[in-house]
């Protein structure tokens, strides 16, 4: 095929995200599943584009504001991905790889809380406010609904 289309999206997605994403929620403490999630969930958006032609650089940068207003933890996908590149925040307003962490969701001092209480998690963003597997179910979810795809029914 010459060009891509929307079967190319729906394919990228199915062959590509839904696997991806299904391994991180196997293991969502785990970082480097996370951080292949959240890749495969930020090309998502350039195959999806990509369904209307090519795109240039400048053009997808142009539209990611829409991204963001549209669903923000696909937007945040995209950011994670870019992140998890860089150790040093060359933008206050974007993430680093400082700004992902493995936390016991169960403990804060001495008290024992959290959400979900019990368990490892992948947490992201300056104050460590988001956790990687919401923004990476999300992200999935919204991705699905744009390409008529139906959620995968646990077995």
């Amino acid at each position: 095929m010459d060009s891509p289309s929307e079967d190319q999206a729906v394919f990228f997605f199915r062959t590509m995200v839904e696997p991806t994403v299904a391994e991180f929620m196997a293991d969502p403490a785990d970082p480097r599943r996370g951080f292949l999630a959240c890749i495969v969930l930020a090309a998502q958006f350039e195959h999806t584009l990509a369904v209307d032609g090519p795109r240039s650089r400048n053009e997808i940068a142009r539209m990611t504001p829409e991204l963001k207003a549209a669903n923000w933890p696909a937007w945040a996908m995209r950011e994670a991905a870019n992140a998890f590149k860089h150790v040093i925040r060359e933008d206050p307003g974007r993430w680093s790889f400082g700004d992902f962490s493995i936390h016991d969701t169960a403990q804060a001092g001495i008290f024992r809380v959290g959400w979900p209480l019990g368990g490892m998690a992948v947490l992201v963003g300056v104050d460590k406010e988001w956790r990687l597997v919401d923004l990476v179910v999300a992200a999935a979810d919204y991705w699905r609904q744009l390409l008529g795809i139906a959620k995968p029914q646990p077995e």
